[in-house]
Parts: structure tokens; C-alpha cells; sequence
């Protein structure tokens, strides 16, 4: 034990001393994390705030043509009036004369273009008239106010057919087949619902975390290991006569508590995101059993612990430094790949099968809890699996590293 604590002692010395890019790559997910979150959710509330002000196109349908128009338009003057200030009331759109519709959404130089009937005031007293909406599926915003523009035609049209009916005498609840509303599953349950009830963080998070979650363990294994082939102090290291089991634990181990706090700044970096942003989570609910969060926790250990692990192998086993960070490049980016994927599965996609394949089954189970489908078994099966997967490949590298050829060894 004596050389483990003494190689422990110069490698943690060694790493603070000239790690900058190793303190960078720990703290960078605290800025990185409350950063992109806060991106996100300003970006989204300003589509909120503007949902009432989109840049619109006018057209009016004739038997013959399709005429672009304006407030200024004298011939449709009285229909557009009543469709900007009695259909769409609330809106308080900015009105833009365009030559070519496909381009004018496609360069979104408009949100949103409307097309209704040039006689549609005649047409309004014997019956009803026609207004399509016309916008660019591949642009967000176009899709939310696409949302709202029909949520107000159809408020109006349900307002005017209840006029209607008034009129005639009748009662418009008479005519209602179904009374219908919506309620989620958190308002409906008497008991709480585990997981997060908010979409961007049930994205979000857990994809942010394992994606960053090899960052701090890449850069110490290659302090640890291939760059100190390169520089020759291996040879110097070996010839101490330390035992190589107890060195090679020592740098094991030291790279394990570098994954360890890279994942612990990971959710700290959450929890300042979450905090920065409060009042965009205002009707958010979080809620997790204490066995449930433990074994979230045990999760997330186990991915950083074999994230170190197969950075370590990567970093041993290649013959230099260049070339495992190519691999270890390729470590760093698969966790993204899988995060990102898996996060937008539904639990009833996932399967038992898939839970016994080492880190796929740990999000996915991660995945699961988040959404509500907790299962502990899922979670518990998925970490022992990648402990395991650790400790056979924490054996090949210290047999490895016994058999590197720089001295006679007794």
C-alpha cells in the first residue's frame, strides 16, 4: 500500500500542477449547463411573448386568381378588417406584401400567410366561408403560430355558431355530442407522480449529463498513462521498484475520482441551471421516491465509473498518445449519440433485453425514471452490469500494465 499512496499522492500533485485543460474539462459543464438551458428557455419565451405578433401575408381567393393584399387594399378592404379585427381579434400582426409565397416562408421573411374567400362577408350570412392557413412546417416559430392563428378561428367559429343557434331560439349545449376537456396524469392521480413533468428537462438534462459525463476522466488518462510514455517518465516510474499493480491502481484510482467529480459538477451544473431559470419552471413538479434518486445516483456512478474505465483502457492499450485520443474522441462522442437518442424514447420502446447492454441500459432505465416509469430493477440490473464491465477491464489493464517491457521484473 505504500506505493499505491505515494503514486496517489505524486499523480494528484502532478495533474493540479500543469492541468489546466484537466480543470477546464470539469468545469466546463458548470458553465456550459445553466448557459444552453438558458439559451433554450429565452428562446422559447420570446416565441411565447411574439406568439401575438407574427409577420403575416394576406391573400384573398377569387374564382380566378390568388391576390396578394394589405390594409391598404381598397377593393378587400371591409374583409380584411373583419378578419384581422373580428376573427383574429387579439392578434396584432405585421402585415407584409410578398411576391413569392414558398420563398417569403422558407427565408421566413413571414411567420404565417392566410388565404380567405374574397366574398366571404356574403358568404358569412347564408353559410360559412373559407380561411386556410398556410405555414413552414421546418420552422418552429411557424408551427406556433400556426397553432394559435387556429386556436382564434376556431373560438370564433364556435362563438358565431352559438350566436346562431341564439337566434333561432335554441340552447348551443343542446347541440354539444360530447363535453370533452383534458386533464394530465399529475392533476388526475391522488398520489404523486414520479419523474419530471416538464418536456425540455426530461430532454434535456439527462443528455447534458452523460454527454459531458467522460469529459474529465479523457483528459486525466492521458496525463496518467500515454503522455507519460511519451515524455519517457514511465520507464523512470517502473524502475523504482514499486510494485506495478499498486502504481497502475493508483493512476486507476485517480482517474476514477476525476470521472467522479466530473459527474458531481455535472449535477451541480444542473441544479445552478435550474435555479437561474426559476420562473420559466414555475409549474414545473419534480418529484422522486429517496430509493428512486439513490439508484438514479447508483446510475450515474456506474456510467462515470466505466466512462473512466474505458477511457483508461483506450489510453493503455494504444501505442501512442495521438491515437488514443482519437479513440477516446470517439468514447466522448457516443455517449452524446446514445443520450440524445434514447431520450426521445418512449418507455413502452424500451425493452428488458436492452438493459443488460453495458451504459445503453443505464440511460435507458435513466430515461424511464425520468418520465415516470420508474423501474428499480431496470436501474439496479443496468449498474451492476457496467461495474462488472469495469472490473474486467480494470483487470486487463493492470495486466497490461504489468507486462509493459521497460525492466526486468523479479
Amino acid at each position: 500500500m505504500k506505493t499505491f499512496k505515494t503514486v496517489l499522492k505524486k499523480e494528484f500533485k502532478s495533474l493540479f500542477r500543469g492541468g489546466l485543460g484537466l480543470i477546464t474539462s470539469l468545469i466546463l459543464p458548470l458553465i456550459l449547463m445553466p448557459l444552453l438551458m438558458t439559451i433554450i428557455l429565452s428562446s422559447n419565451k420570446k416565441e411565447d411573448e411574439q406568439v401575438n405578433t407574427p409577420k403575416l401575408a394576406l391573400y384573398v381567393q377569387t374564382a380566378d386568381e390568388l391576390i396578394n393584399v394589405d390594409q391598404n387594399n381598397s377593393l378587400y378592404h371591409e374583409e380584411i378588417d373583419y378578419v384581422l379585427g373580428t376573427v383574429l381579434r387579439t392578434l396584432n400582426p405585421s402585415i407584409v406584401l410578398v411576391t413569392d409565397l414558398n420563398k417569403a416562408l422558407t427565408f421566413e421573411k413571414i411567420d404565417i400567410a392566410l388565404i380567405f374567400d374574397a366574398d366571404l362577408l356574403s358568404k358569412m350570412e347564408v353559410g360559412y366561408f373559407n380561411i386556410n392557413v398556410v405555414y413552414n412546417i421546418s420552422d418552429s416559430s411557424g408551427i406556433k403560430f400556426s397553432s394559435h392563428i387556429l386556436n382564434l378561428i376556431a373560438n370564433f367559429s364556435a362563438a358565431l355558431t352559438e350566436l346562431r343557434l341564439n337566434s333561432l331560439g335554441f340552447n348551443g349545449s343542446e347541440f354539444v355530442g360530447v363535453n370533452y376537456n383534458t386533464t394530465t396524469i399529475q392533476e388526475f392521480s391522488q398520489n404523486k407522480i414520479e419523474g419530471l413533468n416538464n418536456q425540455i428537462l426530461i430532454t434535456l438534462v439527462p443528455t447534458i449529463i452523460i454527454s459531458f459525463i467522460s469529459f474529465g476522466s479523457m483528459t486525466a488518462s492521458s496525463e496518467l498513462f500515454s503522455l507519460e510514455k511519451e515524455r519517457n517518465t514511465l520507464e523512470s516510474l517502473l524502475s523504482t521498484g514499486g510494485k506495478r499493480r499498486e502504481i497502475v491502481l493508483a493512476k486507476v484510482f485517480v482517474n476514477l475520482v476525476f470521472s467522479l467529480v466530473g459527474a458531481l459538477f455535472q449535477l451541480i451544473s444542473v441544479l445552478l441551471a435550474y435555479l437561474i431559470n426559476i420562473k420559466s419552471f414555475s409549474d414545473t413538479v419534480i418529484y422522486f421516491r429517496f430509493e428512486t434518486l439513490l439508484f438514479l445516483f447508483i446510475g450515474l456512478i456506474s456510467l462515470a465509473i466505466l466512462a473512466a474505465i474505458l477511457n483508461v483502457f483506450v489510453y493503455v492499450f494504444t501505442k501512442n498518445n495521438r491515437g488514443a485520443t482519437a479513440y477516446s474522441a470517439i468514447l466522448m462522442l457516443l455517449p452524446i449519440i446514445i443520450s440524445y437518442v434514447v431520450m426521445t424514447i418512449s418507455p413502452a420502446g424500451i425493452h428488458m433485453a436492452e438493459i443488460f447492454i453495458p451504459f445503453l441500459g443505464t440511460v435507458l432505465a435513466m430515461r424511464m425514471a425520468v418520465a415516470g416509469a420508474v423501474n428499480i430493477s431496470y436501474l439496479i440490473i443496468s449498474s451492476v452490469i457496467n461495474i462488472l464491465l469495469s472490473g474486467l477491464l480494470t483487470y486487463l489493464i493492470v495486466k497490461r500494465y504489468c507486462s509493459e517491457k521497460i525492466f526486468k521484473v523479479d
